[in-house]
């Protein structure tokens, strides 16, 4: 099977969603990846191969990051000419690569190229929907149509977390199935067994209270920092890349000492990192975009048996009670980081499900949907939810 996808992301960037199931679809799928354009990145503009994955940047419309562009592409005349552009490149880089018949799967996870699915030729296509596409902050109000258009234009809409359906339901009640997201388990495990003690980590005075994953503005670092003054003793550390405009954690932590932010970190180091942590925290602000989400860190702090500490952002995550304990507001925070460095608890439980919820099994359910998708299924022999 050929596969297409309409990404959103960068192959070369983080370890994504994405590139963590597209990974793991069978080694004799060819897959071509059309990737965003990200100022200030290397940009594939001629195909570059990858094991059978060919990535090359395309020139996808997306919000602008000024607000003269985003008053230009709020006209729709210039939408339509960047549409037709899009189309056309996507076209060309298609009939380059060999992608070009319409034996192809279509995979989706770029609301954006939506004005062009229905003359992108296909067997099938599938939505990624992996997070509220339409709650991200700055997203234009004319995002929506596209996102309708992505929805009511592909054979099966997949959710990664159960309340995605909220978004979902309203445009179709078919073909939605739940695929959650997981953890490289052997890779955590490997850290687990055998860790590499980072000196960076391993010289903060403990106990250790971490965060591992993107600073962007749904972190809410009013609650960091609340943790760092209320439990002095410890050393709060902040691993992963600061995102987006107006995060600058250098200005917001400098009065407390105590707070150590260690900057990005290639995926293969991040589990010796996440386990020299005595406390892992999930400090998401309570937003429609974080209701929605199923993050990653979640399974990979449990895959290293570790004691979680979250905000109150989703129904979700009292799921994962007892193990995760859920501190409404910031001195419950604090006073469950409290409990679970008195008692950090047995980590077999907590590893059980991060084994459970494995990128083997996620890329598995995947493959299942993409190849009855091909065979003619409009994908309603699918389980609704897996994972």
């Amino acid at each position: 099977m050929k596969v297409v996808v309409c990404a959103e992301v960068q192959w070369r960037y983080v370890r994504t969603r994405k590139q963590q199931i597209l990974s793991r679809l069978p080694a004799d799928w060819p897959i071509l990846f059309l990737q965003a354009y990200v100022r200030g990145r290397p940009n594939a503009w001629l195909p570059r191969r990858d094991g059978n994955l060919t990535y090359v940047t395309v020139p996808v419309l997306k919000n602008a990051p000024n607000s003269l562009l985003r008053a230009v592409l709020a006209w729709w005349p210039v939408r339509a000419l960047l549409n037709l552009m899009l189309l056309k490149w996507v076209w060309l880089v298609r009939l380059l690569t060999g992608f070009a018949r319409a034996d192809v799967m279509l995979y989706v996870s770029n609301i954006y190229f939506g004005r062009i699915l229905r003359w992108l030729p296909r067997r099938a296509a599938v939505y990624d929907c992996n997070d509220n596409h339409l709650a991200f902050p700055g997203t234009p109000a004319w995002a929506r149509g596209y996102f309708e258009r992505v929805v009511h234009g592909v054979d099966a809409v997949v959710v990664s977390q159960r309340l995605l359906r909220e978004e979902i339901e309203p445009l179709r009640r078919d073909s939605i199935v739940e695929i959650g997201n997981g953890v490289d388990f052997a890779l955590f495990d490997a850290a687990w067994r055998q860790p590499s003690r980072p000196a960076d980590i391993c010289n903060l005075p403990g106990p250790r209270i971490g965060y591992a994953g993107a600073l962007a503005a749904w972190i809410d670092l009013d609650l960091v920092a609340h943790i760092a003054e209320a439990i002095p003793r410890a050393s709060v550390v902040l691993v992963g890349p600061a995102v987006g405009p107006g995060v600058d954690l250098e200005a917001r932590f400098r009065s407390l000492g105590n707070v150590h932010w260690l900057g990005s970190k290639p995926h293969e180091e991040l589990p010796h990192y996440v386990r020299e942590m005595d406390v892992c925290l999930i400090p998401f602000r309570p937003t429609p975009l974080t209701r929605g989400v199923n993050p990653n860190k979640l399974y990979e702090y449990l895959a290293l048996g570790k004691p979680v500490v979250s905000t109150d952002f989703s129904p979700f995550i009292h799921d994962y009670a007892p193990h995760v304990q859920v501190g409404r507001t910031a001195e419950e925070s604090v006073a469950a980081i409290g409990r679970f460095l008195a008692v950090a608890g047995d980590p077999e439980p907590r590893r059980e499900i991060a084994r459970q919820h494995g990128w083997d099994r996620c890329a598995a359910r995947m493959q299942d949907l993409l190849e009855a998708l091909v065979s003619g299924s409009d994908g309603s022999d699918v389980p609704r939810q897996s994972l």
